[in-house]
């Protein structure tokens, strides 16, 4: 205590020491010295300097330095510079304190705080801009770094920032619908295509049946998920839908086979590359099962008015041969009269149709299929795909004579906001980015139909998720974006001048899509036996067992005495 004391009491009788001190520390940290309103300049080396710090000749300056670090006209601060520079020469600015010297390059627009930023620096730089003053601008393109965002006259550096070197745009591509016909199918596959608005192309999946352990993989899929349905559980008639199956793995190699994005991409009017797969259940027929239905996916009247829904090309893969009675039916060649037979519904007081698809059940008459003609039969062999433009009325036939599967990727085009879909009243990208992610069926469907219309209750919970195996198909399940480089490049490749190129690119995808198909198959036998124990299809399967009741039911259930006179398995409630 007493030694602070002395050492407070010293300080206190040698004003002149103190401000000794505070004059050699600042010079030493490039900062102007500190003096209370009671000091004064009684030392030599404060000798003619002010409070501040800056020399006396100064103080005629000092008084048009704005108080604040504030950013002048060019020729406002100029004027301080020069009255600066009048004081000293060549040695201009040296006079100043830290403090009014970091104020003063402010006015003209220089950094006045940055790393390594001194007395000496400040001034510098503030030399530079008086001496080549006539030359400004370009002190400010050469060395934007010098100086505040405002005046950067560098708009690329001032852009990159802490970047070294601009990116170079990716090149871009443009979408020839016949040359990717020719490259994945064939020209006669294109011109089918433009006469009748559909075209089955054939074997472009025969690589799925290549493989032994696949081809069963698939069948036992279907028979998993058939196994797990339970028909009279869900709303509206089954039709041969398979409406609890949403994220098969073989639906999600679908949905990223890189060649059937392309020719999907090269059907559509737009020619809209960044499509993104709309999750939706298959089709598996019993046999001598009700399935007819005919219908357009749009609403007719808004297709009509607004072209809403013409670029939602539907497409579909056959896992099974086709026959005519158990198959797809359409009327070939409908686009180019769609809209003359609208005049006739007008004209029959039947145009305002309603709804999000188009029910053809009474409103395509006799008189109709006469005129433009009748629903033909269009079977496809196990892995062909069909392509059927929206304006093209299509259903079912009416009754299947076996079991038929079927496939629905559903692609639909991402608008430039990356989000908005082809149907404004569908889901959003993002939703059905997070659906394919946590393998939950989606609320609307792609026409824009709530799903509750037609199934309730849970989804099939042993869903996996088929591991990545290109990004051109991260980004058609909404994994990744299409602005995403890794994705371009592909796409650059898929749709580039290159056949070999695109075609190799192909079959590395497949290979991959295979593989994950087998890894993902394994995992799927493990988790439904876990979630499922002795309900398992897999559990009942190998130890070749009956299947219990579905859970609230008893055995003695599948006898009841209610009857309500139809078959069982026909038709849903």
């Amino acid at each position: 205590m007493f030694k602070r004391k002395r050492i407070l009491g010293e300080a206190a009788a040698s004003p002149v020491s103190a401000q000794k001190r505070r004059l050699s520390h600042a010079q030493t940290n490039n900062q102007p010295p500190l003096l209370s309103d009671h000091e004064t300049l009684q030392d030599g080396r404060l000798d003619g300097r002010l409070k501040c710090g800056c020399v006396s000749t100064c103080q005629t300056v000092i008084p048009m330095i704005p108080m604040e670090h504030k950013l002048l006209e060019d020729h406002a601060a100029l004027e301080i510079l020069a009255a600066a520079h009048q004081l000293d020469g060549a040695d201009a600015l040296t006079g100043f304190c830290h403090a009014h010297l970091r104020r003063l390059v402010a006015t003209i627009g220089l950094k006045n705080s940055f790393l390594g930023s001194s007395s000496e620096s400040l001034a510098g730089r503030a030399r530079a801009c008086f001496k080549h003053r006539r030359r400004l601008s370009e002190i400010r393109y050469r060395h934007c770094n010098w100086f505040v965002k405002e005046c950067q006259n560098n708009d690329i550096r001032g852009r990159l920032g802490g970047a070294k070197y601009e990116a170079v745009p990716m090149p871009s591509f443009d979408i020839d619908p016949e040359e990717i016909f020719k490259r994945f199918a064939s020209r006669q596959h294109w011109e089918d295509f433009q006469r009748d608005g559909t075209v089955n192309v054939k074997g472009v999946f025969s690589y799925l049946w290549d493989a032994a352990d696949i081809s069963d993989m698939i069948d036992a899929e279907f028979d998993l998920y058939h196994h797990h349905y339970h028909a009279d559980g869900n709303h509206g008639k089954r039709l041969g839908w398979a409406r609890n199956m949403w994220y098969s793995l073989i639906q999600q190699i679908v949905r990223q086979d890189p060649m059937y994005y392309c020719l999907m991409v090269a059907s559509r009017p737009d020619r809209n590359w960044k499509l993104i797969s709309y999750p939706y259940y298959t089709k598996d027929t019993e046999t001598e099962e009700s399935t007819g239905f005919t219908h357009l996916d749009l609403n007719l009247h808004n297709f009509i008015k607004t072209g809403k829904g013409g670029n939602i090309v539907q497409g579909a893969l056959a896992l099974t041969d086709e026959t005519d009675r158990n198959c797809t039916v359409l009327v070939p060649g409908f686009q180019e009269y769609i809209r003359e037979w609208w005049n006739d519904l007008t004209a029959r007081g039947m145009g305002d149709t309603t709804g999000s698809t188009t029910n053809l059940k009474g409103l395509y008459t006799l008189a109709d299929r006469k005129k433009y003609g009748e629903f033909q039969p269009v079977p496809c062999k196990r892995g062909d795909i069909r392509i059927t433009l929206p304006q093209i009325p299509h259903g079912s036939s009416a009754k299947s004579n076996g079991r038929r599967k079927v496939v629905f990727p559903w692609f639909t085009g991402i608008g430039e906001d990356h989000e908005t879909l082809d149907n404004p009243q569908s889901e959003k990208w993002s939703q059905l980015a997070a659906f394919h992610r946590d393998l939950v069926p989606c609320t609307l469907s792609p026409s824009g139909r709530h799903t509750s219309a037609y199934q309730c209750g849970s989804h099939f919970q042993a869903a996996v998720l088929l591991p990545a195996t290109s990004h051109v198909g991260d980004a058609l399940v909404g994994r990744r974006r299409w602005d995403s480089l890794q994705v371009l490049c592909e796409a650059n490749v898929l749709f580039g001048d290159d056949d070999v190129a695109a075609r190799e690119l192909v079959v590395r995808i497949r290979q991959r899509l295979l593989e994950a198909y087998r890894t993902a198959w394994k995992e799927l036998i493990i988790i439904e036996k876990q979630l499922y124990g002795n309900r398992s299809f897999f559990h009942i399967v190998e130890n070749d067992i009956p299947a219990p009741p579905p859970d609230g039911l008893r055995d003695s259930d599948s006898g009841s005495e209610f009857k309500d006179g139809t078959e069982s398995g026909t038709e849903g409630v």
